[in-house]
């Protein structure tokens, strides 16, 4: 018992002790604090930086309800989690550092082509997200199947690759009495992603090419077909090499071509970040032409003097000419690294395109580019960028000299005010002239000559403007020059035996398929652009127009080029699952290659599709072309097709 009062003697002794202390302390301050003319809260002289508490007015709580705390220095902290919030916006002062180089600052923004964003396509409505399939399949009237199929199987959880397919066929039995006019134009392609590494990208196309169409029969000045018995001097001068005037390389009757090549694409891509880093592309390419004489004429009722129809199912006759190919491949290498400033990147590309070709009169020629050039692009303002691309290139040709050129590809875009942009660009660069490119333009080119390179420069100036949300309108001039620009003109010779069988010797000039030219031109136009929904997701207008001026450098007119021309269409939806869209396209008339034989007329064209879907992956179509039923020519000596109606499905899943 005495330990234990002891024990709470002492404890009570403690506490007496401690308090002590704070009594005296709060005593005192007690007794500094007044209620006279300093007011509540002031501090007297002996009691300087004693209290941890804000000078805090009473006022503040009990009359305005607010709690304003009043910090004289600057060594005075906050306290009880009062942390005021700043009246302009600052960096936390507190926060780490972020520290990093200029490169890496740089290569995290998205720098990606540097372009502003564009309006998007319209389109009049959706079907489902681009999936694993897409087939739009349709036949029409001369016998006329069409197709168009894609295939991307997805990828499983975890795999690097990716394939993906792609067929396009379209084919169409003849539509004329006197000439054939079949074709078909099937291309099959095969491709593969390949996801190395975080950064690295391997890319592989395998495209195969099948074609054939027919040339335009022989026929006279006065549009009398040759027949069988007829013999057709081919050059311009009217005579052959025995000088009788009749050569061999233009035989009567039916002469078609077929086209059978390949191509192979691939590119690897190594970079840190879209577009920096290195990219190396390689193109190998092969085609092989077929002219051949299929028959021996043709018959007053539209038939092959053999007796087989013109279907393009007979060889039957048939007389080949020497096989032209053309084969080669390119090469190109890029690195694109970042600039010294933010804003900017710089880029340097080597370059090599040629190969060798052969015509069908046996002649060989190898030609080739080679060029080097360098460039930056940059943002210059908020409403401005520019980008400059400048090098050389070296071109040999077997069939004109070897020349050096500058490379120049240049742009700079400006925003002048709101919603309208000014853009220029100039061009300039030499190119290596593919038999296939020029086939594209005229399928009737019978390849029996090829042009040398050319080499184009090419200024344009141009006003984009969206005045209105769902109204874009463009307008731009252009002028260019080109050397060595390929143009058509159609083989001219000479018959010894009369078409008509009158008995007649006298030579009567003829007219066959077409041959290249090339010579020196100029061109000089404007164009100008509009498109404006009329009324949202429900109407939408579309209309093209240019006028242009196409001279040889001498000033003479390039035959079969057209001065102006304009297309306009219109999508309508009248119910949310249906699409109607006519369209009409217009060409002015064209010179032909001799003042002596008639102009092509102008032409307008209105043609007019309809689209109906069923779901989000089931829809139907069909096209109706040259709904006015007039004879035009794209080419002078072949009709184009008259009336036409196509349909089909489309799925896409």
């Amino acid at each position: 018992m005495r330990k234990l009062v002891g024990y709470y003697g002492i404890v009570i002794v403690s506490l007496m002790l401690a308090a002590s202390p704070a009594y005296a302390q709060t005593s005192q301050g007690s007794g500094a604090q007044g209620s006279g003319a300093q007011g509540s809260g002031s501090q007297g002289p002996g009691t300087q930086g004693q209290s941890l508490l804000p000078e805090i007015n009473p006022q503040d709580i009990e009359i305005r309800s607010q709690f304003r705390a009043r910090f004289p220095g600057i060594r005075r902290q906050p306290i009880l989690g009062f942390n005021p919030r700043p009246r302009i916006f600052r960096i936390n002062p507190n926060r780490m550092p972020f520290i990093e180089l200029p490169e890496q600052r740089a290569a995290n923004l998205p720098v990606v082509g540097l372009q502003r964003p564009a309006l998007s396509e319209y389109q009049p409505f959706s079907y489902a997200d681009p999936g694993q399939a897409f087939a739009r399949i349709g036949y029409g009237s001369l016998s006329s199947p069409l197709a168009d199929v894609y295939l991307a199987p997805k990828p499983g959880p975890g795999k690097r690759t990716v394939y993906s397919g792609a067929l396009h066929t379209r084919s169409s039995a003849s539509h004329l009495d006197r000439q054939p006019g079949a074709f078909r134009n099937s291309d099959l392609s095969v491709r593969l992603l390949h996801k190395r590494k975080n950064h690295d990208l391997i890319d592989a196309d395998l495209q195969v090419v099948s074609r054939f169409n027919y040339l335009p029969v022989t026929e006279t000045a006065d549009g009398v077909a040759v027949t069988s018995g007829s013999v057709v001097g081919a050059n311009v001068d009217g005579g052959g090499a025995d000088g009788s005037g009749a050569v061999s390389s233009l035989l009567p009757g039916t002469e078609r071509i077929r086209q059978e090549g390949f191509l192979f694409k691939g590119s690897y891509t190594q970079n840190t970040r879209s577009p920096l880093g290195w990219t190396a592309d390689a193109t190998w390419f092969g085609d092989r032409y077929e002219r051949s004489q299929v028959g021996s004429g043709i018959a007053d009722d539209g038939t092959a003097d053999d007796g087989t129809t013109d279907e393009g199912t007979t060889d039957e006759g048939t007389t080949n000419f020497s096989e032209p190919f053309e084969a080669g491949g390119t090469v190109s290498l890029e690195y694109v690294r970042a600039g010294s400033r933010v804003e900017e990147f710089q880029n340097a590309q080597f370059y090599f395109d040629g190969g060798s070709v052969r015509s069908a009169a046996g002649n060989t020629a190898l030609r080739g580019v080679t060029g080097l050039s360098a460039g930056v692009q940059r943002l210059l303002q908020d409403r401005a960028e520019a980008e400059v691309r400048l090098g050389a290139a070296f071109v040999f040709d077997d069939l004109d000299k070897n020349r050096i050129y500058p490379l120049a590809d240049a742009m700079y875009r400006r925003s002048l005010v709101r919603n309208l942009v000014l853009r220029a660009t100039l061009k300039a660069a030499p190119e290596v002239v593919r038999v296939a490119d020029l086939r594209a333009q005229n399928r009737f080119y019978t390849i029996d000559e090829i042009p040398a390179h050319r080499y184009d420069v090419e200024a344009r100036a141009e006003l984009i403007g969206e005045p209105l949300l769902g109204t874009r309108w463009s307008a731009d001039i252009f002028y260019g020059f080109t050397r060595n620009r390929p143009w058509f003109e159609r083989i001219r010779g000479d018959v010894i035996t009369d078409p008509a069988d009158t008995g007649s010797d006298q030579p009567v000039t003829v007219w066959g398929g077409y041959t290249v030219r090339s010579d020196d031109a100029r061109q000089f136009g404007t164009s100008a652009n509009v498109m404006h929904a009329l009324a949202d997701g429900t109407l939408w207008l579309d209309v093209t127009a240019y006028v242009q001026q196409v001279r040889f450098h001498d000033g003479g007119k390039i035959p079969f080029t057209e001065s102006v021309g304009a297309t306009a269409s219109l999508s309508w939806s009248p119910v949310p699952k249906l699409v109607l869209r006519p369209e009409l396209q217009f060409l002015g008339s064209r010179t032909h290659s001799e003042p002596d034989f008639r102009d092509l007329p102008a032409m307008v064209l209105l043609n007019m599709s309809a689209e109906l879907r069923f779901s989000k992956q089931f829809g139907a179509f069909v096209e109706l072309y040259h709904l006015t039923n007039q004879p035009y020519e794209l080419w002078d000596g072949f009709e184009e097709r008259p009336f036409q109606l196509l349909g089909g499905v489309r799925l896409q899943w």
